[in-house]
């Protein structure tokens, strides 16, 4: 995932619960964690947070699923 004016590439995982982007943990509730829910590979994503807008790009999406 790569996030407007940085170059850089990050692992991200989405939560129900936690948020601590410092460690790649980003919860589904909060603006970013919500705009990427459903997001699917080589999507761009925008986001308003605290008032700026926020791009992002999917590269790649791991879905882990819960054992029924």
């Amino acid at each position: 995932m790569q996030i407007s004016g940085d170059a850089r590439v990050r692992l991200v995982k989405l939560t129900a619960n936690g948020h601590d982007p410092d460690l790649g943990v980003i919860s589904a509730q909060h603006p970013s964690g919500a705009a990427l829910l459903g997001g699917d590979e080589d999507d761009e994503i925008e986001s308003e947070i605290d008032g700026k807008t926020h791009w992002w790009m999917t590269v790649k999406i791991d879905r882990e699923l819960t054992p029924a």
